[in-house]
């Protein structure tokens, strides 16, 4: 093959490349979908409010009517409700601003006849919708059936010969009921910022209120003390109870469903007084109250409720909300039998049997700096690291368990007496006396005896004391 040839040949072969290129394009062009034009057809206009303007959506069928009202755009009610009913304005808003301008491009017919109407579901529409503005402005709207693709619905202006498709999803807003405009929220409290923590479960009630009075020994404490269950007043663990409120048992947040066909004090809901029905009852310091009278089991997983400042609501709770009912009062209450801060105390003296150990801290330089000061165990001086690590040992004691059976109290096993840096304030005095082989049952001053500390804590706390003691000598 001459190179000429050759040349011609490859000519050939790119006007060929060059021709297909083109014919694909122009089949590629034919296949397109057609664009609106900007010749588009107008829509149809069923509504043109503005919502704000809006006073009254009315919405009337066959198996009964919505009203929604307002004097002034913003807040909503909902007619022929009872006193108890609170409505959902983000709901309401949702749906007035849906309903207020309605159009379609979705032209069925514009000529439709009286007999053509219920082939439409428009010679008895399922809803005639009656919307008013504040200036008099007023549109009436039917809708009739859905269309086979069931996302759209029949619909026309009253008495109005074209008949549209409006979406399903803004026609829907006027066959909803009343009770889907409820709110079904309840009220909240801040649970960083609680005044009062208080619940019963089967009659034993649990309340912790704010602190009546002072312990000098500790500077770091709950601002509440729990008053019920126990005989004493101890504080609240605040730890515990956030964990509880934000991670394992929440209060509840919503209904599960209203009942407004029952009356509170109906026989069987368990919401009577005299029925000591549990309860949750807590508010925060700046005054929200979230107070639950909580009754029977209502046969679906839930049980009946009603709120703590009225009777004339009657709704359900899911049993998994209240889980918090179910909690151990002693879970809640804080466990250091005693907190005393170094800073406030001057001496500790422990007891047991013959034998007797004391520490004691003498101030030098600043009061709030302990690092200067005198340490002494037995009259000798010790290194302050070793004397605070054994003290830490000493406020870690902690209550373990309830004390459920009653035992004959003789002379203590041990006594710890704590002495304040003020000698104006009395001494704390804490008691140990034998529970069984495992635990003591302890005291702090009056304090009745009712909880437990494991023997091996404080013998391990008396253990690092004499080692100090002997390394101190």
């Amino acid at each position: 093959m001459t190179r000429k040839s050759r040349n011609f040949i490859i000519s050939l072969i790119f006007l060929a490349v060059v021709a297909g290129v083109l014919t694909l394009s122009k089949l590629t062009e034919s296949t397109k979908p057609e664009t609106v034009s900007e010749g588009a057809a107008d829509p149809e206009i069923l509504s043109d409010f503005d919502s704000s303007s809006l006073r009254s959506v009315r919405a009337a069928g066959a198996e009964g009517e919505l009203h929604l009202y307002s004097s002034d755009g913003e807040t909503w009610f909902v007619d022929d409700t009872s006193t108890a009913f609170k409505p959902a304005q983000d709901l309401i808003m949702v749906a007035v601003r849906a309903l207020s301008s309605i159009r379609s491009l979705d032209l069925v017919t514009d000529d439709a006849a009286d007999e053509d109407l219920s082939a439409f579901g428009l010679d008895e529409p399922r809803i005639v919708m009656t919307l008013k503005d504040n200036a008099g402005g007023s549109a009436v709207i039917e809708f009739g059936s859905l269309n086979p693709s069931g996302r759209g619905r029949y619909s026309r202006l009253a008495g109005s010969s074209t008949v549209v498709i409006v979406p399903s999803y803004i026609a829907n807003h006027a066959f909803k009921s009343s009770g889907e405009f409820r709110d079904m929220s309840l009220p909240s409290v801040k649970a960083d910022s609680l005044a009062l923590v208080s619940f019963q479960k089967d009659g034993v009630l649990f309340q912790a209120e704010p602190r009546s009075t002072e312990d000098p020994f500790v500077t770091i404490v709950s601002l509440l003390e729990i008053t019920s269950p126990w005989r004493g007043t101890y504080s609240l663990d605040d730890y515990e109870l956030q964990k509880l409120l934000t991670e394992e048992t929440p209060l509840p947040t919503m209904v599960k469903s209203w009942e407004d066909s029952l009356d509170t004090g109906d026989e069987g809901l368990g919401l009577a007084p005299e029925d000591n029905p549990d309860f949750l009852h807590f508010e925060d310091t700046e005054g929200h109250v979230f107070h639950i009278v909580i009754g029977g089991e209502d046969g679906q997983g839930g049980r009946y409720c009603r709120f703590g400042d009225r009777e004339d609501a009657v709704f359900t709770l899911s049993e998994s909300d209240l889980a918090i009912l179910n909690t151990d009062p002693f879970t809640l209450t804080s466990r250091f039998v005693f907190l005393g801060s170094i800073t406030t105390v001057s001496q500790v003296k422990v007891e047991r049997g013959p034998d007797s150990w004391v520490m004691r801290r003498e101030e030098r330089g600043e009061p709030e700096d302990i690092k200067d000061d005198r340490f002494i165990v037995n009259e000798l001086e010790t290194p302050q690291p070793a004397f605070s690590s054994v003290y830490q040992k000493f406020i870690s004691v902690m209550w373990e368990g309830v004390a459920r059976e009653r035992v004959e109290i003789g002379s203590p096993e041990i006594r710890i007496t704590v002495r304040h840096v003020d000698d104006a304030v009395e001494p704390a005095v804490i008691r140990f006396w034998p529970y069984d082989e495992v635990y003591y049952i302890a005291g702090v001053g009056d304090q009745p005896l009712e909880f437990l500390v494991g023997r091996y804590q404080v013998e391990d706390f008396i253990e690092d004391l004499a080692a100090l003691s002997e390394f101190a000598s």
